[in-house]
């Protein structure tokens, strides 16, 4: 992962129409990153942060001439499955259902993708834990 001309190495790494799941068990209270683009990708996408099915967090379309980085700080006491998505931002076609993406091409830590979450830290344990 290349942003801003500097080279990531433990990145989570995320491609459009990618999910990855983590097993929290409620123990901790922040999630915090940085959700970048790569600075090879010229597409757009959308990052998001749902815990236990619902959405917590979305960076919204990243790229095309926007905004190709956002900081992400999400309260996640209580969560026990967090989940870190990215999905093709595009609007999708008239009468299209959802967000398309390019299918599931992988993503996760320390691969390459079109997008990552860079400094991704779980912080603050959960009281009683």
């Amino acid at each position: 992962m290349t942003r801003d001309g500097r080279r990531y190495e433990g990145v989570i790494a995320a491609r459009a129409g990618s999910e990855v799941e983590y097993d929290v068990k409620g123990l901790y209270t922040t999630f915090t990153a940085q959700a970048v683009l790569d600075d090879a990708f010229q597409g757009t996408i959308a990052l998001a942060v749902a815990g236990d099915g619902k959405e917590l967090w979305t960076s919204g379309p990243l790229g095309a001439g926007g905004d190709r980085a956002k900081a992400v700080q999400v309260s996640i006491a209580g969560v026990k499955r967090l989940v870190l998505k990215a999905a093709s931002a595009a609007v999708p076609p008239v009468g299209g259902a959802g967000q398309g993406g390019a299918g599931a091409q992988g993503g996760g830590r320390g691969g390459s993708g079109q997008a990552a979450w860079i400094d991704a830290r779980l912080s603050g344990l959960a009281a009683g834990r």
